[in-house]
């Protein structure tokens, strides 16, 4: 089951060589002057239905399984743990999962859209080698990093889990205990990975890659929190980061010259010398 974990990992790893992180113009005065991304804790990401997804698609799943009697009933019962989806892995420490999210297209008219509310509220994104932010971040964080690509397509979505759990089956008819045990352990793990990687198909033109760190209770001192424009309180934490050759792509805009030239000296200001200044393409509406 590890192997299968590992192969998922590999096939849903970010092959881009660029990324680009959408935002308001205060998201990215706050990233250039402070030098720094918000991660901000996975439950509490904009897509507040996104954990809800998955479980209900796992639950699906197992149900037809059941319905098929395509599973014993000892392993009926380990599938219908709450604590699969949830839970602690074998009673250890649980871990929160702290997620930064980037997209494949930069130049997104959704996301325009979703950034550009008005003519009075703007959008604006930064484009950055994935790989020196990846090296980045893993020096600054003492925690492992995961680098993924958000997999839409429910065929996929079923396959994966189909496949684990086609496993399972396999190792509780062929195995030991030793090996059942260790497998279970592996594919609570999968699942909590798969939970993170799949979101609902009419998400799909965010192309989101997602950069996710895991804090255990003795990382709480890292952790704060911000309010959002619902009044609630948001955990994220802050990692610290060097801007290099950033590209720099604003929403389209009346008066963009005015905004390039305020952008060329903000950026030489805080110290970035080597950078693009460009308009997007797409056309915003409001």
């Amino acid at each position: 089951m590890r192997q299968v974990f590992e192969d998922f990992v590999s096939e849903c790893e970010c092959k881009e060589e660029y990324i680009t992180h959408y935002t308001t113009f205060e998201g990215f005065k706050s990233i250039i002057e402070n030098k720094e991304f918000w991660f901000t804790r996975a439950d509490y990401l904009n897509d507040i239905s996104e954990g809800e997804y998955f479980a209900n698609l796992y639950k699906e799943i197992v149900n037809e399984y059941q319905k098929e009697k395509a599973v014993s009933h000892s392993l009926l019962s380990f599938l219908k743990k709450d604590n699969i989806v949830w839970g602690k892995i074998n009673g250890k420490r649980k871990k929160e999962n702290y997620i930064c999210s980037f997209s494949s297209d930069k130049n997104s008219l959704p996301m325009w859209n979703y950034y550009s509310k008005s003519n009075k509220t703007q959008g604006v994104n930064i484009c950055l080698n994935k790989s020196d932010l990846e090296e980045q971040i893993k020096r600054s964080q003492n925690h492992l990093l995961y680098t993924f690509q958000v997999i839409y397509d429910e065929n996929k979505q079923r396959k994966y889990l189909e496949t684990a759990i086609n496993k399972l089956i396999r190792i509780e008819k062929e195995g030991t205990e030793e090996e059942l045990a260790s497998a279970e352990f592996w594919f609570i793990v999968l699942i909590r990975h798969m939970k993170y990687s799949f979101k609902n198909p009419c998400f799909a033109y965010e192309k989101e890659i997602r950069f996710m760190v895991s804090l255990t209770e003795i990382d709480a001192n890292l952790i704060e929190y911000r309010i959002n424009s619902e009044g609630i309180l948001i955990p994220y934490i802050k990692v610290k980061i060097e801007i290099n050759n950033p590209q720099i792509t604003v929403a389209p805009l009346a008066n963009y010259e005015l905004i390039k030239s305020s952008l060329d000296g903000f950026l030489k200001k805080n110290g970035i010398t080597n950078f693009s200044i460009e308009k997007s393409t797409c056309p915003v509406r409001w």
